[in-house]
C-alpha cells in the first residue's frame, strides 16, 4: 500500500545542481526512516521523469516534486501544479505536469494536490560539483520541505483519528 505523501527528487546526480532533487530526495528517504514515517511517506528518485511514473501518483493525498532550476533568484520556490496535456507523446522524458494529466485521463485517478519544489542551480555541466548556491538551495529547501512534511503529517493523523472515532 502506497503511503498518503509521495516525494519525487529527479534530476542527473552527474550534473552538478541537476543533482539538487535526488540529493534532497536521499535526505528526505533518510529522516522518513529516522522518524519511523514510513507509513507515511515514500521517497521516489529518477533521472527523469516518464508516463509510467503517473502510476505513483494515484491514491496519494498530496505529492511533492523537487528538482533543481536554472535562473531562480530565490534558493527555493513552492509552485502549484495542475495538470496539463502533454504537447508531444514519448516513453521518455515528462513533466510534472503531464504525469498529472496521465493520472487523470489515462488512469481516470483522482489528481491529488501537487507542488514542486525547485530549488535554485547554477552548474549543470557533466561532472561538476554542487555549486554554493545549490548547496544554500539544498539546505533551504529541506528546512521548507521539512517544515511543510509536519504540517501534513499531523493533519493526515488528525483525519486518521478522527475516523477512527
Amino acid at each position: 500500500m502506497s503511503a498518503p505523501i509521495l516525494i519525487f527528487g529527479y534530476g542527473n546526480p552527474a550534473r552538478g545542481d541537476d543533482a539538487l532533487g535526488p540529493l534532497l530526495a536521499e535526505r528526505a528517504q533518510r529522516w522518513v526512516e529516522e522518524q519511523g514515517r514510513e507509513t507515511q511517506v515514500d521517497v521516489l528518485t529518477d533521472f527523469q521523469l516518464s508516463p509510467e511514473h503517473a502510476y505513483d501518483l494515484a491514491g496519494r493525498q498530496w505529492v511533492i516534486f523537487v528538482d533543481a532550476a536554472r535562473g531562480q533568484d530565490a534558493p527555493y520556490r513552492w509552485i502549484n501544479l495542475r495538470p496539463e496535456e502533454p504537447c508531444a507523446w514519448t516513453t521518455h522524458a515528462s513533466s510534472p505536469e503531464a504525469l498529472l494529466w496521465y493520472c487523470q485521463t489515462v488512469l481516470t485517478q483522482p489528481v491529488p494536490p501537487t507542488c514542486m519544489l525547485s530549488l535554485a542551480g547554477e552548474a549543470f555541466e557533466l561532472s561538476a560539483p554542487l555549486s554554493p548556491r545549490g548547496t544554500t538551495a539544498l539546505a533551504t529547501g529541506w528546512m521548507a520541505l521539512r517544515s511543510r512534511l509536519y504540517s501534513h503529517i499531523n493533519n493526515i493523523t488528525q483525519e486518521t483519528e478522527a475516523t477512527l472515532q
